[in-house]
């Protein structure tokens, strides 16, 4: 079987079967905020399952991996400080930010920290594409609660990036996988997305497959 269809068994399994909604190392440094003023109260324009991926769970630390149009990295933080009662919360967002290419909707780096700063979340923002930045920080993230990967990241980066996925995740980790889909009418331009839930043993299989394909390509 092949590498890329041993990878799509695993995310999607057969297609017969119901799925639950549910990448030169970057030159710059994280930027990171400290700063703690007042958490406003939790939005509700998250996802329903996005929503109850937090509270359900004690989520303290997100990574969030394309941050689409920036604006649901300060749902997320604030949501996670409310259902905590704490604004203790980490956030970090790998994505090119200004390295984006010409299909991306433009997304500067400075603006999304502006943004995320008044959170009072401990922010840390890594630029550069998903397999360099997953590699140049694998080793320096803190366990991860919440791991959100946007549906523009899953390229052929993100299939050798599961090798270092189990370094960081925490064993009661949440992890969403936003998914695609065609949509409705024709007349409907924008397509859907939903999230698709995976646990860490289905992470731990993505890992060794992308291991394994990384031995016999040596």
């Amino acid at each position: 079987m092949s590498f890329v269809k041993t990878m799509q068994r695993i995310l999607f399994g057969d297609k017969s079967s119901k799925q639950t909604d549910t990448a030169n190392p970057p030159t710059s440094q994280p930027v990171i905020s400290k700063k703690k003023p007042k958490a406003r109260i939790a939005p509700s324009s998250l996802d329903a399952t996005l929503l109850t991926a937090i509270r359900s769970h004690q989520v303290s630390t997100i990574l969030e991996i394309g941050l689409g149009d920036g604006k649901r990295a300060g749902d997320l933080i604030q949501t996670a400080q409310t259902t905590q009662n704490s604004e203790k919360v980490s956030y970090i967002g790998i994505d090119p930010f200004d390295m984006r290419s010409s299909e991306q909707p433009p997304l500067k780096l400075i603006k999304v920290y502006q943004a995320l700063r008044p959170t009072g979340a401990k922010v840390q923002l890594v630029p550069g594409d998903l397999l360099s930045a997953i590699t140049n920080v694998a080793n320096q993230l803190p366990p991860i609660d919440l791991l959100l990967i946007s549906a523009d990241q899953q390229t052929p980066q993100l299939e050798e990036a599961w090798l270092f996925f189990p370094r960081f995740l925490a064993p009661e980790a949440q992890i969403l996988l936003e998914v695609r889909s065609s949509p409705s009418v024709e007349s409907d331009k924008k397509q859907q997305t939903t999230w698709k839930k995976l646990t860490v043993e289905e992470i731990n299989q993505l890992a060794e497959v992308a291991w394994k394909y990384r031995r016999k390509a040596a």
